[in-house]
């Protein structure tokens, strides 16, 4: 057992004599374990020597979180990096740190005798799965940075994102699980890699089609839909509806000015869609991913080749999903924000202004991009950048 353990006689070391008492040594007993705490340890020799030997030798660490104390951390992330199974315990009302944020934790209140037994019920039960072989002992954010580290030379770039895309999938999983107190409903999820670009717009396009209040789509992608009219269509048709459904009450689109034939992508929008409720968003920034959320119900996230067009996609499906990565989306529209049409205010009127708008912010755009593509192909050897470090 990992513990705060604290002088003799002191607050610490009476809760850390407590848990390990009221609530560990019973469960460990029922499992046939023999529980070691450090100052347990009666062997000469060096402690923390003999402490790592028993972190990287035991069947199962418990590591007690209360007071959040460098040791205990600094003692499971040694253990973490074993790949071998640790439960966490915290006490009620503690919020576990970023890092730890997706473990599922064992949270107990001495003072409450209820609380106590279904901690003792809870433990008893990640120690069976613990030791029962399950990959869910064993899973930890060190442990599957090693993976991917491992993963790292293998010449296929989608091997590698497979491999991404399946610990992300776990981690969340995880969470959710965690998160079972609350209605299941709202967080029942579901999730789909799709792999080419063939099947995931043949499944965003079926999506889009389905649409009944609100899409966010960004192109940062360069070709990401050169040639899919499809997509285009069923674009047109939930904004300006179709006979089968009333148009989608908001369309917010995301489009990255780091391409020149986007231009008429842009134009085209604003003329098929004035007056309608269409609000398009024009950035200098780039992004490695493309983010399309629908309703509050389903969400793609774009993962990009070299070439910059789509090379797979994660589908996700769940109501605070579908919250969580609306958020990340309202966030991106004011990134380098260039300009916003808000197409409800179109008119025939003033469209040629707008359109005027629109060619200026392209030509600015086309020089940032000759600059870029001067230096990108130039021999001369740039001086390095001053470091600096900003402290918040």
């Amino acid at each position: 057992m990992v513990s705060p353990i604290g002088e003799e006689g002191s607050d610490t070391r009476r809760t850390a004599d407590t848990v390990f008492v009221q609530l560990i040594s019973p469960i460990a007993e029922n499992h046939e374990l023999s529980c070691v705490r450090a100052d347990h340890i009666r062997s000469p020799g060096l402690i923390t020597a003999q402490v790592l030997k028993h972190l990287n030798e035991a069947a199962l660490v418990i590591a007690d979180l209360t007071g959040l104390n460098a040791n205990v951390f600094y003692e499971l992330a040694f253990r973490h990096t074993t790949g071998k199974p640790v439960i966490i315990l915290s006490p009620r009302g503690q919020r576990l740190p970023f890092d730890l944020a997706d473990s599922r934790a064992v949270i107990y209140d001495l003072a409450d005798w209820t609380s106590l037994e279904a901690a003792r019920r809870e433990l008893g039960e990640q120690i069976s799965v613990a030791l029962g072989g399950s990959p869910e002992g064993t899973q930890n954010p060190i442990a599957a940075f090693l993976s991917l580290e491992n993963i790292a030379a293998d010449t296929d770039p989608m091997a590698q994102l497979v491999v991404r895309v399946n610990t992300f999938l776990e981690r969340l999983d995880a969470r959710l699980e965690a998160m079972e107190v609350l209605p299941d409903a709202e967080w029942r999820t579901n999730a789909e890699y799709i792999d080419g670009q063939d099947d995931a717009f043949e499944e965003l396009t079926r999506a889009t089609h389905q649409a009944k209040f609100s899409i966010r789509s960004s192109r940062y992608f360069p070709a990401s839909i050169m040639r899919r009219p499809e997509y285009l269509q069923a674009i047109e048709e939930r904004v300006r509806g179709s006979s089968h459904q009333p148009p989608v009450q908001e369309y917010r689109r995301i489009i990255s000015l780091n391409n020149i034939e986007k231009k008429q992508d842009v134009i085209q929008h604003l003329v098929d869609f004035m007056g309608r409720p269409f609000t398009l968003f024009l950035t200098s920034h780039e992004n490695t991913f493309e983010l399309v959320v629908i309703d509050d119900t389903d969400v793609f996230i774009h993962f990009a080749k070299e070439e910059l067009v789509i090379a797979s996609s994660l589908h996700l499906r769940g109501r605070r999903i579908a919250e969580r990565f609306t958020e990340v989306f309202d966030e991106l529209t004011s990134r380098d924000q260039l300009a916003v049409f808000d197409c409800r205010a179109i008119t025939p009127n003033n469209l040629t202004k707008h359109l005027g708008k629109v060619e200026a912010l392209f030509a600015e755009a086309s020089d940032r991009l000759l600059a870029r593509k001067a230096i990108d192909s130039s021999d001369v050897e740039l001086a390095p950048a001053p470091t600096s470090i900003e402290l918040t």
